[in-house]
């Protein structure tokens, strides 16, 4: 029996350490919880980069997407396909045929765009330099390559594209149109004359100076348009190809030119101006190439591609998704439709088939598919500069047929809780606004009241049982900022920033009065949830902590994990989802001892976290709208199990 009881402490000895190697490697065990693994199924939004016309379709990319929009309704296209995800994001694109022909820093990829519900990418390219514009004339797709100058690639086979020729620029290549034989390529030098009859064998055989450097190129006829930055629109004589000529000069305000197009006798120009800053597209008359003259001009938003179709001027703008001008009286254009894309994501929400982003307005994604998410509808501010503003932060609730809003202020609107209806997903319109003392940057529904963290006020509770006619009730400051707000029973709870947690009892909601609190040791407070007798508080500097709450009066740390930078806590139990510099999935079975359980880089300044069933919707400020399943890591099975007798 000794001999036995020997062997088996020595067997439970050598279990022990085979557990502690096994945890030390990150491995899960039988009966412990699993390491989970996150995967990115969907996503939406992003930066909207290029486009062009082609067929009765509007060619968007947006972000890592393509996004095909069916435009017989100019003033109300919508998407019929989307690519899956590609490695990066774009910089420009043409469509021909039945292909689009992208670049995006890395080379050239062909996608075949002959069913416009299902774009799929069939052939690759890569250059030896930076790929940032191209065009495609006679089986041929001419790209600008950065500093390894004008690249020349056989496109004949679409799935098999080839380099057959390249010319060397003098200065880093950053845009080309094609005018017959000849490729007008800019570089910031100016603009660069390239004979192509001999696609093997380009050379270059006139050359222009152009200063500051150029932006953007467009040939119409025998003249080429060259907008640079701080300068405005260059009309260029290019008949004799051996010597380009500027005939005529357009001045702008601000930063000059930064992409143009052209037809007949009109040049569109992208121009941002600096008072008030924002974006506006100029028409240009050039009928008499030797004198360029403004007749008309409208405010876009920021832009990043022009494209024409006809007399409609399609705006890929930047942060705002695409924009399509009617420009038919060129003195008078006029924005007549759009298609909008979240892009400065910072809270989301998700109730049934719909995703509620709040990205400098409401966005509505449509979730049912989720590796497929598709921006159904929008709800905009519009700066006095017509652009749409960044906000420091926005947070939005959804209860029934409405969707609420803690905004910032813009030039146009003030900072407080705005009511949007939503019962029409395509449409949602504002019906709501109170006014805060300052920039609401987070919400919480209770009953018939929302509570708002507000920078100046601190919480302010809004009576919504009106929701056309939001009502305040009360605001009470808190010590420092107030930047997130979870509401539980008679108790709000506010992250306020460099103030830590603070408890306020809410059960009078016209007199709420601060009982507790608890100091994060100068780390800024931003994000907080609460789930039975714990508080989830999300920090800057330190990760997540957790507070036992069973005395609201004294909040208690009783863990805390620092993965890094947070902004954002949504807790499903047995996890903490925590956004900030990744999305951090944490395990709070054992609230005194959270353990990190999975991980995921958007790479967005990762921000909003909603959490359905097993997925993660996670609002990017820089990155849209990603969707992320989650799955779990196979279970490590112990080999021996030992059983004292």
């Amino acid at each position: 029996m000794e001999a036995r009881s020997r062997i088996s402490v020595l067997l439970a000895a050598l279990v022990a350490v085979m557990l502690v190697g096994i945890a030390a490697q990150g491995m899960a065990l039988e009966g412990t919880q699993q390491q989970l693994v996150l995967t990115l199924e969907g996503y939406v939004g992003g930066q909207a980069t290029a486009v062009d016309v082609h067929g009765g379709h509007a060619y968007v990319v947006v972000g890592p997407r393509l996004a095909i929009l069916d435009i017989t309704d100019v003033h109300h296209p919508f998407v019929v396909g989307q690519n899956a995800l590609m490695s990066g994001d774009a910089l420009d694109m043409v469509v021909d045929g039945s292909y689009a022909y992208i670049v995006d820093g890395d080379g050239l990829r062909i996608f075949d765009v002959s069913n416009v519900t299902n774009p799929v990418e069939i052939g690759f390219l890569e250059t030896p330099g930076y790929a940032n514009a191209l065009a495609v004339s006679g089986g041929y797709a001419y790209v600008s390559d950065g500093w390894q100058g004008l690249r020349i690639v056989d496109v004949g086979s679409p799935e098999n594209p080839v380099e057959v020729g390249f010319h060397l620029t003098t200065e880093s290549a950053r845009g080309v149109a094609i005018a017959g034989e000849y490729a007008c390529v800019i570089d910031y030098a100016g603009l660069r004359v390239v004979h192509i009859a001999d696609p093997t064998g380009p050379y270059e055989v006139g050359s222009l100076a152009i200063a500051p450097a150029p932006n953007g190129i467009a040939v119409s006829g025998t003249y080429a348009y060259v907008a640079n930055q701080k300068g405005g629109l260059y009309v260029v004589d290019i008949a004799d190809p051996a010597n380009p000529d500027d005939v005529g000069f357009y001045a702008m305000s601000g930063y000059g030119g930064q992409h143009v197009v052209a037809s007949g006798s009109l040049a569109y120009v992208a121009n941002f101006i600096s008072n008030p800053s924002g974006w506006v597209l100029r028409v240009v008359d050039v009928s008499d190439p030797t004198n360029p003259v403004e007749v008309g001009s409208c405010i876009t938003p920021e832009t990043e591609g022009l494209a024409l179709d006809g007399d409609d001027v399609y705006v890929a703008g930047s942060t705002a998704g695409l924009r399509i001008i009617d420009a038919w009286d060129p003195a008078d254009p006029i924005e007549m439709g759009r298609f909008v894309v979240p892009f400065h994501a910072d809270e989301v929400e998700v109730v049934g088939d719909y995703a509620y982003v709040a990205s400098n307005g409401l966005h509505v994604v449509d979730v049912t598919a989720p590796a497929n998410p598709i921006a159904v509808g929008a709800y905009e501010w519009i700066s006095i500069a017509g652009s749409v503003p960044t906000s420091p932060q926005q947070d939005v609730a959804v209860r029934g047929d409405y969707a609420y809003l803690a905004v910032s202020r813009w030039p146009s609107h003030s900072g407080g809780l705005l009511v949007v209806d939503i019962r029409d997903p395509v449409n949602p319109v504002e019906v709501g606004f109170h006014q805060t003392p300052g920039d609401s940057v987070g919400v919480a529904l209770q009953g018939d009241y929302a509570y708002l963290a507000d920078l100046s006020g601190g919480l302010c509770i809004v009576d919504i049982a009106d929701p056309e006619n939001p009502a305040e009730v009360a605001c009470e400051e808190t010590t420092y900022l107030a930047k997130g707000v979870a509401v539980s029973g008679d108790y709000g709870y506010i992250a306020d920033g460099f103030g830590g947690l603070r408890v306020f009892d809410v059960s009078n909601p016209a007199s709420p009065a601060e009982i507790g609190s608890h100091d994060t040791s100068s780390e800024e407070a931003v994000g907080v949830a609460v789930v039975g007798n714990h508080a989830y508080l999300a920090n800057t500097g330190d990760g997540l902590r957790i507070f036992d709450i069973s005395n609201p009066a004294t909040p208690v740390q009783v863990g805390h994990l620092d993965p890094g930078y947070a902004t954002d806590v949504e807790v499903v139990e047995p996890y903490a989802y925590v956004s900030g510099g990744g999305l951090y999935v944490i395990d709070i079975s054992d609230p005194s001892v959270p353990v990190l359980a999975g991980f995921y880089d958007a790479s967005g300044r990762e921000h909003g976290v909603a959490v359905v069933g097993n997925r993660v919707h996670v609002a990017g400020q820089l990155s849209g709208l990603s969707i992320l399943r989650i799955g779990s890591a196979s279970r490590v099975y112990l080999p021996l199990v030992v059983r004292n007798r």
